[in-house]
């Protein structure tokens, strides 16, 4: 048997900020696809006119179509991309015609009916990454042929014996316990740095294993804690939903547990690096609850905001370093922490929520835990609530946090640089990219 490809280090199919610009369109691209310009800032103060007006351009549909779990299919299509204009409104003027012998000039794209040139093709994918993609398919069908716990527990053995080691996991674990837990003992650092990618690979294993994961998860109805009630009122009246989540447990058990009660569920997630590995990935995890929104591109961003005011209950990540996030605590150490969730929240009179799927001492079940909501404050104020909740929890279960990520990435600890590349990532959910959803 090959052995599985290493996971890199710094994120799950949660995201990695981009840059200042990057995030500024984001927020004005969701702004005007929402077709909201209200001035209004999530705080409720005025804020300066954006000049974005409301537009009825439909954004692109096309997402990718559900495939069985079981299935390793591949995804159909390319995102859509439209061509941008600029320039003086001359530049937008038609062409004059060419003459009937004139050769026309190769743009390397071919237009669409409307003059305008096609997207370019998509770059073929590396043939490492292929190659990556199927090892790693190859494994799955190998452990498929195991019952479900042995399945489960063997990629958990992987991760935490094989690809946890050559990705520079315990390393970069090690570092962050150093900083934020220094009180551990070596015994109790030695045991995080396996039990932290063993969990991370038995929620991979999960995602892939359909069906037996989600009957698993909802044979009997999982959800708990105070503010579960505030989920069944708004389901009822149709209000939106903010869920603060972390790379924690099982993330994917508690979207299957939101579903199955018949809510409506989206999540922002960020496609892998490896887009051979995309192809199967992102139809398992739209299996298990959908929609799904990615979060680059226009697109999944309208798309999003568009789900959130028709009264939709959305995942958004908060627990990884944001350089444009606002300097907060988490552990007493500052780090920088993104401030969508909050203002999302605000924005749209929604309930702020901690949620969270806990593995339970069997390796196999969970609890999804529904945490009080946050009170409305500050955007500042109420992530730091949510810092302090996620640290109660990983305090209680050290072993479920995905320690790996660099959380702490101002601080530079030792043997905190980048560990080894790999196109296989802990599932989890995305952190938005623009902290001012206007």
């Amino acid at each position: 048997m090959s052995r599985p490809p290493a996971p890199p280090s710094d994120r799950a199919p949660g995201p990695v900020p981009g840059t200042e610009d990057a995030r500024t369109d984001a927020g004005r691209r969701a702004a005007e696809a929402s077709g909201e310009a209200s001035g209004i800032s999530p705080t409720g103060q005025p804020r300066a006119s954006s000049g974005l007006a409301p537009h009825s351009r439909k954004p692109a549909e096309g997402s990718p179509s559900p495939a069985t779990p079981e299935s390793s299919a591949a995804i159909p299509g390319t995102p859509h991309q439209r061509a941008s204009v600029s320039g003086p409104a001359s530049a937008l003027a038609p062409s004059p015609a060419p003459a009937p012998n004139a050769t026309p000039t190769s743009t390397g794209a071919s237009p669409d009916r409307t003059g305008a040139p096609a997207a370019p093709p998509e770059a073929p994918i590396p043939l490492l990454d292929r190659l990556a993609s199927g090892a790693f398919l190859g494994l799955v069908g190998v452990l498929r042929l195991l019952p479900y716990p042995q399945r489960i527990a063997a990629m958990g053995w992987i991760f935490a014996h094989i690809a946890g080691p050559l990705a520079g996991w315990r390393r970069r674990i090690r570092a962050n316990l150093a900083l934020a837990s220094p009180e551990l003992t070596r015994a109790e650092v030695r045991r995080l740095t396996r039990a932290v990618p063993d969990n991370a690979g038995r929620a991979l294993m999960e995602i892939y294993a359909g069906t037996a994961f989600t009957a698993r998860v909802t044979a009997t109805d999982p959800l708990e804690g105070p503010g579960l009630p505030v989920l069944e009122q708004a389901a009822a009246a149709g209000r939106p939903v903010i869920l603060a989540c972390a790379h924690f447990g099982n993330y994917d058990a508690m979207r299957a547990a939101l579903a199955a009660r018949g809510w409506p569920v989206g999540a922002l997630y960020r496609p892998m690096n490896n887009r051979a590995f995309n192809r199967h990935y992102i139809p398992a995890i739209e299996a298990i609850a959908k929609p799904l929104f990615p979060r680059a591109g226009r697109g999944g961003l309208a798309a999003m905001i568009r789900f959130l005011r028709q009264g939709g209950m959305l995942c958004l990540g908060f627990d990884q370093y944001d350089r444009h996030g606002a300097t907060l605590r988490f552990f007493g150490l500052p780090t920088e922490t993104v401030l969508t969730p909050a203002e999302l929240a605000l924005k749209y009179h929604a309930p702020l929520v901690p949620i969270a799927g806990i593995r339970q001492p069997d390796g196999l079940s969970f609890r999804v835990r529904v945490g009080a909501p946050v009170p409305p404050g500050t955007p500042q104020a109420m992530m730091q609530a949510l810092n302090d909740d996620l640290e109660s929890l990983v305090a209680a279960h050290p072993d479920q946090w995905f320690w790996v990520h660099r959380r702490w990435k101002n601080l530079a600890p030792p043997g905190s640089g980048p560990a080894a590349p790999g196109p296989l990532e802990p599932p989890g959910p995305a952190i938005p990219a623009d902290p001012d959803p206007r």
